[in-house]
């Protein structure tokens, strides 16, 4: 029943009151009712002076004095089948080291609230996830607040995306296959709280980001960083854990850290981004994009001796560390009428140094470098919703200082598969086929969420069928 016809209906039941009463209708009564029809008359003129509620990208409410309220969420339900080696080791994700393990999860089960206050120039937003396992807990990805200052030029403060590694800045919805790159889980900056000053344009647009580091989301002020590392019985060789940058990517904060992108683009509009897609009928559209980032972090109670101890002088004093972390990143994206093309190469730099307590010998410092590389590419078939795709990326990673050689540097990934558009992104279906062809070396590590599943040995192979829907 609509306002209008709630206010058209209570004076008559106002009326009617007093007969049904014998004449004589209870003083408190007859304030409710005259309260009520003061709210319906309300909310009758506040959509005459403009509210609306509908449908725009999300489900919307506002009204004409700078009030907004959108909400969207996003379902991602998946099949995954893992075929790999018989492996002598066992990990919790492959316990008895079987060559095959196949079964459906929700991949994604997102809530996303935004929207203005005040004045359309003040905006926020909050957005969250329930998590695989955890029994479902509800955790939280974004929450900031901003003001739109000038043309332009935006500001805002609290927990976000890192704009480093433009896959990740891709939302979950829009990538092209199933899910992000194994490069992604090793190099993306991944959420942090801070601060973030931005400016679109006609033809470029950056992000300069003061924050708490990479991989910081819902951490604590004065959350340290932590590692692991191995030391030499004398106490004078420091090796890196194999799955080790030298600094934390378990949720602790950077003493600082600063991470800028620009991106230009030479055809298209900023929409065309959104996305790695194209559908038929699309203009051309062609963007770069690079980013910078260093960060400096205090490494809590990290070191330990081969034996596995915690490292510490005569009287019981810890050995710490400090990590400098510097990062860059170049991308290249391309759209056309039903084909699309992405390219992107990554590099991290670390150098961690091992602070000795008062009086006891210095041990030193080891440096990494890592880098990493991504191609990609997808087409329409003619005539359908259909979409084929490929890609390639690359782990290749600093083996000296985490104790091994050869080809355990590199690990490398191809996957081929195709989209189905039943509604564009709002409704797709999606399968493909991922080749692992190399051991997991030390920054691959055992993900799941990307199929691949460690130990292994050699030529592992997953299969996904997901399911899609945004709203």
């Amino acid at each position: 029943m609509s306002t209008r016809l709630l206010a058209a209906s209570f004076p008559a039941l106002a009326a009617a009151l007093p007969a049904a009463a014998g004449g004589h209708a209870p003083d408190d009564l007859r304030a409710a009712v005259a309260e009520l029809l003061a709210d319906a008359d309300a909310r009758t003129s506040l959509l005459a002076e403009g509210a609306s509620a509908g449908y725009d990208s999300g489900f919307i409410i506002k009204d004409a004095g700078g009030y907004s309220l959108k909400v969207n969420g996003l379902v991602q339900f998946r099949y995954t089948a893992n075929f790999r080696g018989r492996s002598d080791s066992a990990s919790a994700a492959n316990p008895d080291g079987r060559p095959f393990t196949g079964g459906f999860n929700t991949r994604f089960s997102k809530l996303r609230f935004s929207g203005t206050a005040h004045d359309p120039s003040i905006f926020w937003g909050v957005n969250g996830e329930f998590l695989r396992g955890n029994n479902g807990r509800f955790i939280l990805e974004d929450a900031f607040v901003g003001w739109r200052f000038a043309d332009g030029w935006s500001f805002r403060g609290g927990q976000y995306k890192i704009r480093f590694w433009r896959e990740w800045d891709v939302s979950d919805e829009f990538q092209l296959t199933a899910d992000r790159s194994m490069t992604d889980k090793v190099f993306r900056g991944g959420r942090s709280q801070g601060l973030e000053l931005a400016y679109t344009g006609e033809t470029i647009r950056g992000w300069l980001q003061v924050h708490d580091g990479f991989l910081a989301q819902n951490s604590d002020f004065g959350t340290n960083s932590r590692a692991t590392a191995s030391l030499s019985p004398a106490g004078t060789d420091l090796t890196l854990a194999r799955n080790s940058f030298g600094f934390a990517r378990d949720g602790g904060e950077g003493n600082f850290a600063v991470t800028l992108r620009a991106e230009a683009k030479w055809a298209g509009t900023w929409d065309n981004f959104k996305d790695f897609t194209s559908a038929p009928g699309s203009g051309y559209a062609g963007m770069a994009g690079v980013a910078g980032h260093i960060q400096g972090s205090r490494l809590d109670l990290p070191f330990r001796t081969a034996a596995g101890p915690a490292l510490t002088d005569a009287a019981g004093n810890p050995y710490t560390g400090d990590t400098i972390l510097g990062a860059w990143t170049a991308d290249l994206t391309m759209k056309g009428d039903g084909w699309n093309a992405f390219l992107a190469g990554v590099g991290q730099h670390t150098r961690t140094s091992v602070n000795a307590p008062a009086g006891s010998p210095a041990v030193g410092s080891v440096s990494t470098s890592d880098f990493g590389a991504l191609a990609q590419f997808g087409f329409y078939l003619p005539d359908t919703k259909v979409e084929p795709f490929a890609r390639w990326d690359g782990i290749f990673a600093d083996g000296d200082p985490r104790g091994f050689s050869g080809s355990d540097r590199f690990f490398n990934t191809l996957t081929v598969g195709a989209n189905y558009f039943i509604h564009g992104h709002a409704a797709k279906l999606t399968c493909d086929v991922q080749w692992f062809p190399n051991r997991t070396n030390a920054l691959g590590g055992n993900d799941p969420t990307r199929a691949y599943l460690a130990p292994s040995g050699r030529n592992q192979v997953a299969l996904r069928f997901q399911f899609q829907l945004l709203f």
